[in-house]
């Protein structure tokens, strides 16, 4: 099984739970339990298992993600694209589980993810517990970074900027209008940062940015080729369930 082969290579399995309505009706008409409650029914649950996002997750199948120490990718956008709930990011937490931030979908660069978990939080349970600091900035920034290293299981090498790790960052050009004046660097970039400040990026210590211009890739060449998969698979997707 899935979690055998991860288990003896020491790799993570990747599954998309208690994301969907339609999910959940399955998993209770077929097994009686609800996806994460299943999961745990077949001992997939432990170290090695990442949830993606586990939206509508019940606090009994995030205590068990605790017990079992596993981790959730949290999307905070594709919240609001798919409609479905805002899951408890403090109570993961709080039991132990990993929960790192990302993107699900092109559209979704980290910048826009982080703003994006920032106003979900605090415009649900935030406001419902006045609690403007439910997931405050340094929270956020952990999840996008040193947490999302760990549930990948990386952290030996990314994640966090010390001796020994590989050279992965971006610099940013602070002097736009946005973030001028400056009095709290932390909630200020997590806030109000975009990807057009971004003004060099350097992975595992290879130039892949440099002011501003891309060192890798022919950005025409793949704007070109984006545009003609979109007008071929467009009436694809078209065709989707929630339609």
């Amino acid at each position: 099984m899935a979690q055998d082969l991860a288990q003896r290579t020491g790799s993570k399995l990747h599954v998309h739970a208690a994301r969907d309505r339609e999910e959940v009706e399955f998993c209770l008409a077929v097994f009686g339990r609800r996806p994460i409650e299943r999961l745990s029914e077949i001992d997939v649950i432990g170290k090695h298992l990442v949830i993606a996002h586990g939206m509508l997750a019940t606090d009994h199948e995030l205590t068990l993600l605790g017990k079992g120490q596993s981790a959730v990718a949290h999307s905070a956008i594709e919240c609001l694209n798919i409609l479905n709930s805002v899951p408890n990011v403090r109570l993961m937490r709080e039991l132990g589980i990993t929960v790192g931030l990302g993107c699900d979908n092109a559209v979704n660069d980290m910048f826009s993810a982080m703003r994006g978990a920032w106003i979900l939080h605090t415009a649900t349970r935030g406001i419902q517990g006045y609690d403007p600091e439910i997931l405050d900035a340094g929270t956020i920034l952990e999840m996008a970074t040193r947490d999302a290293s760990v549930l990948l299981g990386l952290d030996r090498h990314i994640g966090s900027l010390e001796p020994g790790k590989r050279a992965d960052f971006v610099l940013l050009d602070g002097s736009g209008p946005h973030l001028r004046p400056s009095l709290d660097l932390l909630p200020e970039l997590v806030r109000y940062a975009c990807r057009g400040d971004v003004r060099d990026v350097v992975v595992d210590g290879r130039i892949l940015v440099d002011n501003q211009r891309l060192c890798t890739l022919d950005l025409d060449e793949v704007q070109e080729k984006a545009q003609m998969a979109v007008h071929r698979l467009g009436p694809i997707a078209a065709k989707g369930r929630y339609r």
